[in-house]
């Protein structure tokens, strides 16, 4: 016992020894050295909770001065700059390191204030304020993410939506996959995204709309659940949905693709290719097309024999010389526009509600079947004649610049609209059709003209040979001043 005290007793007098000894070294002049921000809080860690649970450590280590875990679910993002990061400032009470982020320059300035450290984050002109609280928590024993538990996401705008979204908190190219992979639907048009790499982290998406970007190139082929897919506008030269089994809308106009194959999207309802370089389309074998429009490609045939359930048709401005449309019963609205026509029978269609072939070389339209037109331009054609007597729900209708001789309205008392100029018409009357709003007839051989009883808003019928054109009071008082006629025409209330 006596042997314990006096050792005790011999290290507490060689202790009180030093410090005399020490005490004597020292003289008036001398002062301690200061520390540096990271001598005086290396190893300290602090924790902010404001969107997303966020440690930092701080290192007395040049390299290595800032640590920082970030939650994702059920584990921790470890990141760090290493090599890349420059201490600008190391004094006593403030921390200045910048370093470059795919060639932005970031800077951080951190000071402590009792318990709160406090980070200006400052990246181009934009500053970003944060304050962390100061920790016990062992951040060593935390739970970090794989990086196979992340998806890679290149393209910055792409990225940033995704953290505009909430799916993501920091332009890094890397989105913890468990946050996306759920998703159903993605709204990212619009965005200059020229990249979608990513996008097969989405593995449950239904829904994916991106267009209007720059994106060359799409992948898709990891999403299975697709239903809908939008990528109209881009700068597409090739798509492959063979994966996407479960299409039933595929929209991918303005592109360059110069081929498209949808022959295993069998369940396909609506198909929107047009403005493309599409030479040729086989839709064989999507039985279910409600909507197909194909306009202004390079298209030289088209068969929708078997697209018995189609009602919309749009494929103007190809180069088709023959369409057959005898099958499809269904047919609502069709537009063949702008192709090499020389005939077209849609005498089956009689549900055809809109009929546009402007711009053909056709010779004879017969329209008698089609009754529930509301719809009918065949403008710049070859047709000699045309029978409306049928359509009497006809709405809107254009035929200038055929040769057409004689027109006959008095059924068509719903008509609104009437283009008929650069015909051969001698007479023209309009007097059934009350409702009408807007005539242009110019360019005729029309010796007289009454539209006195028609609702005429507006009116071209200059070039003709009409002396005098009959008006009622309202359209002499508010129209006339804005119509269009020859000089020696003149409007009159009564003709006679």
């Amino acid at each position: 016992m006596k042997t314990k005290i006096l050792k005790h007793y011999l290290l507490l007098l060689s202790i009180l020894l030093g410090l005399i000894v020490s005490f004597n070294g020292c003289s008036d002049d001398d002062e301690p050295t200061p520390q540096t921000f990271l001598e005086k809080y290396d190893g300290t860690k602090w924790v902010n909770n404001d969107e997303l649970t966020v440690y930092i450590r701080l290192n007395n280590n040049s390299n290595k001065p800032l640590e920082q875990w970030v939650l994702f679910g059920e584990c921790y993002y470890y990141d760090f700059e290493s090599g890349n990061i420059e201490i600008i400032e190391n004094s006593e009470d403030k921390l200045i390191v910048k370093y470059e982020d795919e060639g932005v320059i970031v800077t951080i300035t951190i000071t402590i204030q009792g318990q709160t450290l406090k980070i200006i984050l400052q990246e181009n002109d934009e500053e970003d304020i944060m304050n962390f609280q100061y920790t016990t928590v062992n951040v060593d024993e935390l739970e970090i993410c794989n990086l196979e538990d992340f998806t890679y996401v290149p393209d910055d705008n792409f990225e940033q939506k995704l953290i505009d979204i909430g799916y993501d908190y920091r332009l890094d190219d890397y989105v913890l996959t468990s946050n996306i992979k759920d998703v159903v639907h993605l709204w990212i048009g619009e965005l200059e995204i020229k990249d979608l790499t990513g996008i097969e982290g989405f593995e449950s998406l239904i829904t994916l709309y991106c267009v209007s970007n720059r994106l060359t190139n799409l992948d898709v082929s990891k999403n299975i659940s697709l239903t809908d897919l939008n990528c109209t506008n881009n700068q597409l030269t090739s798509l492959n949905v063979s994966k996407n089994t479960s299409l039933t809308t595929l929209e991918c106009g303005h592109n360059q693709l110069s081929s498209l194959d949808v022959s295993k999207n069998t369940s396909l309802e609506r198909l929107m290719c047009g403005e493309n370089q599409l030479t040729s389309l086989d839709v064989s074998n999507n039985t279910s097309l409600t909507y197909l429009s194909c306009y202004e490609n390079q298209l030289t045939s088209m068969n929708v024999s078997k697209n018995t359930s189609l009602e919309k048709l749009w494929c103007e401005g190809n180069q088709l010389i023959n369409l057959d449309v005898n099958i499809n019963t269904s047919l609502k609205s069709l537009n063949c526009s702008t192709n090499q026509l020389t005939s077209l029978d849609v005498s089956n269609n009689t549900f055809l509600y809109s009929l546009v072939c402007n711009e053909n070389n056709l010779t004879n339209l017969d329209v008698s079947n089609n009754t529930s037109l509301t719809r009918l331009y065949c403008s710049e054609n070859q047709l000699t004649s045309l029978d409306v007597s049928n359509n009497t729900y006809l709405e809107y209708f254009k035929c200038d610049r055929n040769e057409i001789t004689s027109l006959d309205m008095s059924n068509n008392t719903s008509l609104i609209f009437l283009i008929c100029y650069e015909n051969q018409l001698t007479s023209l009357d309009v007097s059934n059709n009350t409702s009408l709003t807007f005539l242009e007839c110019n360019y005729n051989q029309l010796t007289s003209l009454d539209v006195s009883n028609t609702s005429l808003g507006s009116l071209k019928c200059n070039s003709n040979q009409i002396t005098c054109i009959k008006v009622n009071e309202s359209q002499l008082q508010y129209y006339t001043s804005n119509w269009t006629k020859d000089d020696s025409t003149t409007y009159s209330l009564d003709c006679d």
